[in-house]
């Protein structure tokens, strides 16, 4: 495939003729230009990464694709809050009848939601879909979450026949290249005749993202084993156990391979601006006494790295924010010397003390602080007029559960409806998932909720809390600034002033330079792949909040 990408790739350049404009046969809706581009190369190319950028059409794009190759049998991988979205898509987008079904089964009592399958009767209903039904319907698709493929019984699945396409909808998810999904994924590169990745954000953390979404899409690109590519592209550690953060060789080279089979459009979607606002607190007295002493273990532990790095010539101060980029650049990968246990919980308990919780030795949480929760609410009054039925509904975003838990209680305190969206409740969205309208406040879960759902009801979203993923915090920013979207967004960050709250928000930016500098060595403009998203005004910043940094300072 890697070899014959430069034609299929023609009809994807600035200036190259636009393909036959007429759509109607394959999707009910009007294409826009680069649907249609997207469509023709789809049907040049037998393995693609459709990067467009978020509410900018890839699932229609896709079904237009698959119909216009005539692909009868589609295994679609996607996040488990976006299997309902398929049939419904498929339903109302496309022009040929598809039987699409998401492994699910009718509720036991009427207005209830649908019920998963177990993981065993998912692969059962499946084969029944793709291979053994009679309906008549010219496509038969299934949709399957990404978890899903680490049970044993997916794990061991081999095809009776190959299917048509396997579309991998928000593909970055197989980024982990040692992760047992995106293992499954690899191996199922020969159960299909095409390959469609879709995502608009493809290098979530790293450069080094690229092998495991480009092992499932078209293992020719970079090869099979995550040892060859690191040798190649990363630069090791002198243990040569994990990757230097920041550290990148041959970044041209990788940039130009990825973009082989990438098609990542500019596209003006002319929606309303966006305004991020900066909102401060200031920890109590005693629940500063607390961080500062879960700070001092956490740096003691470190003490041998801080001290390696002064000794290379570098201040106390850069050494401990190098120390800092290091752990958090590596958090989210596999284990290493200096993101030992004992670190990442103390980074962890610092983090949740400035949501104003703390977790003791026995699990039990206790309050500790109410900064936080009174900045939001100060927002909640002052500025957002919160109300039931007459007030702007607004999607608070938050890490941990008792965060959420904040969250619900506010909306108790406001006396509006409360809708959650995380990993024990679903409360927020509604059977398409789309904000309830039956909720004024939305308490999310980053990871659960920041992924394939429709929250343009609300026009306001608050940062309680958030992780150190790039893709996480712009897909959650996208659940709001997207298409259907009519009104002007805004977005209020809540830090607490000298914690972690900031570290979160520079490694997010630090993560954005690393990739924008690879890109950039092979010649490939960052904002084309939203690394380098236009920055939006500079946020007000409240009365007393210091230097706030957010993630495009």
């Amino acid at each position: 495939e890697f070899a014959r990408t430069r034609s299929a790739r023609a009809v994807l350049i600035d200036g190259a003729e636009l393909p036959d404009g007429d759509l109607s046969d394959v999707v009910t809706v009007p294409g826009w230009d680069h649907q249609r581009r997207a469509v023709a190369f789809t049907e040049t190319a037998r393995a693609l990464l459709l990067a467009i950028p978020m509410g900018g059409g890839k699932t229609a794009a896709t079904i237009a694709g698959l119909n216009r190759v005539q692909a009868a049998t589609v295994l679609i991988v996607c996040p488990n809050q976006v299997r309902a979205v398929w049939p419904r898509e498929t339903r109302e987008k496309s022009a040929i009848s598809w039987h699409c079904e998401d492994g699910t089964r009718p509720p036991h009592r009427a207005g209830g939601r649908r019920q998963d399958l177990s993981a065993g009767d998912r692969l059962e209903r499946m084969q029944r879909v793709l291979w053994g039904c009679d309906c008549g319907a010219p496509v038969h698709a299934f949709c399957i979450n990404y978890e899903a493929l680490a049970t044993p019984v997916w794990r061991k699945w081999q095809p009776p026949h190959p299917v048509d396409a396997i579309v991998y909808d928000e593909i970055h998810r197989l980024k982990s290249p040692t992760g047992a999904v995106s293992k499954v994924a690899a191996k199922w590169h020969g159960y299909a005749r095409r390959h469609i990745g879709l995502s608009g954000t493809p290098l979530p953390q790293t450069p080094l993202d690229a092998f495991g979404v480009m092992r499932a899409l078209d293992p020719g690109i970079f090869g099979t084993t995550w040892t060859g590519f690191k040798n190649r592209y990363a630069v090791m550690d002198p243990t040569g156990t994990f990757p230097i953060t920041g550290r990148i060789q041959n970044g041209g080279e990788l940039a130009r391979k990825f973009m082989s089979i990438t098609y990542r459009p500019e596209i003006d979607l002319k929606l309303p601006p966006v305004l991020d606002v900066a909102r401060t607190a200031v920890l109590e007295p005693a629940a500063r006494k607390v961080f500062d002493d879960i700070a001092a273990e956490f740096w003691a532990d470190l003490t041998p790295f801080v001290d390696a790095r002064r000794a290379r010539g570098m201040t106390e101060e850069q050494a401990r924010a190098d120390v800092m980029a290091e752990i958090i650049s590596t958090a989210d990968g596999p284990p290493s010397e200096i993101t030992a246990p004992n670190v990442m919980t103390r980074l962890l308990r610092q983090q949740q003390l400035t949501g104003g919780f703390l977790a003791d030795d026995e699990g039990v949480v206790r309050i500790v602080s109410t900064a936080k929760r009174a900045a939001v609410a100060a927002w909640l009054a002052d500025e957002v007029v919160l109300r039931r039925d007459s007030g702007d509904p607004v999607v608070l975003f938050c890490r941990f559960h008792p965060d959420l838990d904040v969250a619900k209680a506010l909306a108790a305190e406001f006396g509006v409806r409360y809708g959650e969206i995380s990993g024990r409740a679903k409360t927020g969205l509604d059977s398409d998932a789309r904000m309830h309208p039956d909720v004024d406040l939305v308490g999310v879960q980053i990871q659960s909720g920041g992924t394939g759902i429709d929250l343009t009801r609300a026009r306001y979203g608050g940062w309680y809390s958030l992780g150190y993923s790039v893709s996480d915090y712009d897909q959650a920013r996208k659940r709001l600034d997207r298409p259907g979207q009519t009104r002007p967004v805004t977005f209020a960050h809540f830090v607490v002033e000298d914690t972690a709250d900031q570290a979160v928000y520079d490694a997010i930016d630090n993560r954005r330079a690393v990739i924008s500098e690879v890109l950039r060595e092979g010649e490939v403009d960052p904002a084309s792949l939203g690394v380098s998203e236009p920055a939006p005004p500079r946020p007000e910043v409240a009365r007393g909040s210091g230097s706030v940094r957010l993630p495009w300072d």
